[in-house]
């Protein structure tokens, strides 16, 4: 089988050749088709909306909603209510589009595509069927030509196979036995007793000894002739069936792999078309719950009188309308009608207004001018939605703690404090890429009678993380994060000796890793790939040795690795809670130094501009040290300590 090695490498290569063979021909088919799962330019926004929507709904089973609670509400917003109130088809639409949780609201199977011929690089069964024809025609005749070993076990034994002469007496094979024997053996003697010429030249003796040996080279000749050609149809069928199966197991090894490099391109291309569908799909769906929300209803109205008032309805200020109402006597009764929702309407009867029957009375005439309705109140104009991949907003807080004491028998002093609170995110998200960037700013301050004026919190985190969708709703993503404070701290009440400053200490992470997120109020990031870089950019007046550093040393970096958690919830109305928390472990110290961060915050609204915050910070960091003193208050030496903080403030604050 060793001979034939080169011959295999050849089908080999051959087979793997087929594939890029077939791209080439089938790259010709794909223009017609090749942009209809891509993101289309809206011209006319409604109809084209309208349009989108009823093909991805309708595709007969290509397409496939992956959440049926919102089946409805697209129907809605898209034909005004099948079984339910627009209006309760716009709120569950507003919900859809919001949802984190629904990466595509229609999915789609890499074999319901309809027209997979037309994706780039797939290999029609005409295509492959061509293909094998010919690799099938190559193979063979390789093959032909190789040497292709026999089994020794077909060929042994082989003389009980056929039908041999068995060695005899030639006399009696002469007089008995001769018309039973195969013909060519007969011809054989014949030949070699016609060359004999006459016999009466020749002895008996001599004769008998001729016929002797031109009988048993007749018999052995024919034996081998025989042997020969049965062994030469034995190898001749091992051939054929081993040429045959290896064309039939090479012809299936390119089908399958052919097979799995269409579903292979059909999956990438498919990919890329769900996710542009839905894409599309969302600006149709945004720009119809928008139309829908705001469209405006007609309302008539038609006194006794026969006279006739219109106006128009909508989830937006609307002008009013002054309409008379008339009874059977012809009294008139003025009334304002004002607009109070979508096919809402608050009816106001006219101050001042009198009726009074068979008398006469002074009428004082007030003419109102009635203007109909513009021909800009009867249309809408298409307005094509423009859709940013951005989303901006925060809060600031200004919150205040006051006490004043005076001859107080149970002891204290009066104090003041005043907490400010600031967070700003400005996030990206398009397609599966997300960009999240959050600012976070803090300062306080405390002032009491005895230690006087001085900072009880202080705090600025810039946080950002880049992230593109991996599986599920796992994200690849980097993460960078900046900490440090404002303004110096002190540890004595005189403010003469700094133990902090502005980047002194200042932290930098940097990590990559991936990033859970089911939805948008919670985020699991775990990275094994972690730097820590903590800064000291004053070693003069803050001493280093209190945050891991050594005397005069301005950088620290620590590999390792990183959990980080984030949680947000409404729980209630106007009580609104958020954690966030995370935990870095030193690969240099795996076992024996970590650092732990725990924040809280639970904000109760009082009113829009009012509310109260409380909130809780609990850290551990191996690298903080403070100072240690023995019973007689002498220092002894540093260690790292649990740290805990508590705030409530009630305070003022703004929302963007």
């Amino acid at each position: 089988m060793s001979r034939i090695f080169p011959v295999l490498m050849l089908a080999c290569i051959a087979m793997l050749a087929g594939p890029a063979w077939a791209n080439t021909q089938g790259s010709a088919s794909v223009k017609k088709d090749q942009h209809r799962d891509q993101l289309e330019n809206p011209k006319d926004t409604l109809a084209w909306s309208v349009n989108y929507l009823n093909r991805i709904m309708y595709s007969g089973n290509e397409w496939y909603l992956t959440d049926r609670t919102y089946q409805k509400a697209i129907k809605g917003v898209l034909n005004y209510a099948e079984n339910q109130p627009i209006d309760t088809s716009v709120v569950e639409m507003q919900k859809l589009l919001s949802d984190y949780g629904v990466v595509f609201i229609y999915d789609r199977r890499p074999q319901d595509i309809r027209h997979p011929e037309n994706v780039p690089g797939y290999i029609t069964s005409n295509q492959v069927d061509d293909q094998v024809k010919s690799l099938k025609k190559q193979w063979a005749d390789s093959l032909k030509n190789s040497m292709i070993e026999v089994p020794e076990s077909l060929l042994e034994n082989i003389e009980k196979e056929v039908r041999l002469i068995p060695a005899m007496d030639p006399q009696r094979l002469l007089s008995d036995s001769l018309e039973q024997m195969p013909a060519a053996f007969r011809r054989c003697l014949k030949q070699h007793f016609a060359s004999l010429g006459a016999a009466d030249s020749i002895s008996p003796a001599a004769f008998d000894s001729i016929r002797i040996s031109v009988v048993e080279s007749c018999r052995l000749r024919y034996n081998g002739s025989v042997l020969t050609s049965y062994r030469d149809s034995v190898i001749a069928q091992y051939r054929s069936g081993y040429i045959q199966q290896f064309i039939d197991s090479a012809a299936q090894a390119y089908r399958e792999k052919v097979e799995q490099s269409n579903y292979d391109k059909l999956s990438y291309y498919n990919d890329g078309a769900v996710a542009s569908a839905n894409d599309s799909l969302r600006m149709a769906l945004r720009y119809l719950t928008k139309y829908a929300a705001a469209d405006s209803v007609k309302l008539s109205f038609t006194n006794l009188a026969g006279e006739k008032k219109s106006m128009w309805t909508a989830n937006r200020p609307m002008p009013p309308i002054r309409f008379y109402l008339k009874n059977v006597q012809n009294d008139s009764l003025g009334v304002i009608v004002n607009n109070s929702g979508k096919g809402k309407v608050n009816i106001i009867i006219d101050d001042g207004v009198q009726i009074q029957r068979f008398t006469t009375t002074d009428r004082r005439e007030i003419k109102i001018k009635r203007e109909e309705p513009g021909d800009n109140l009867l249309a809408m104009n298409t307005i094509t939605p423009k859709l940013s991949p951005w989303e901006m907003g925060g809060d600031g807080t200004l919150g205040f703690t006051q006490t004043t004491l005076k001859n107080w028998a149970k002891g204290g002093e009066s104090s003041l404090a005043a907490l400010g609170v600031a967070k700003y995110h400005v996030n990206y998200s398009k397609k599966k890429i997300k960009w999240e960037n959050d600012l976070e700013l803090r300062y306080g301050m405390n002032r009491t009678d005895t230690k006087g004026l001085q900072k009880n919190d202080d705090k600025i985190e810039f946080q950002s993380r880049l992230g593109y969708s991996a599986f599920n709703r796992w994200y690849y993503s980097g993460d960078f994060d900046f900490k440090t404070q404002m303004t110096r701290g002190y540890s004595d009440p005189d403010h003469q000796k700094p133990i902090s400053a502005f980047m002194a200490p200042g932290y930098v992470t940097f990590s990559i890793g991936l990033d859970y997120k089911p939805n948008a109020d919670f985020s699991l990031f775990i990275s094994p790939l972690t730097s820590k870089t903590t800064y000291m950019n004053d070693t003069a007046l803050i001493d280093p040795t209190n945050y891991g550093l050594k005397a005069g040393q301005k950088k620290l970096w620590e590999p390792g690795f990183i959990v980080k958690t984030t949680f947000k919830k409404d729980i209630i109305e106007n009580i609104h809670y958020e954690t966030a928390g995370q935990i870095f472990v030193n690969y240099r110290y795996p076992f024996t130094k970590f650092n732990f961060d725990w924040e809280q915050t639970l904000v109760l609204k009082v009113t829009r501009s009012i509310n109260t915050r409380i909130m809780t910070h609990l850290i551990y960091d191996d690298n903080t040290k403070f100072p240690v003193y023995d019973n007689a208050g002498n220092q002894i030496g540093k260690k790292p300590k649990w740290q805990f903080q508590e705030l409530f403030t009630v305070g003022f604050t703004y929302e963007f």
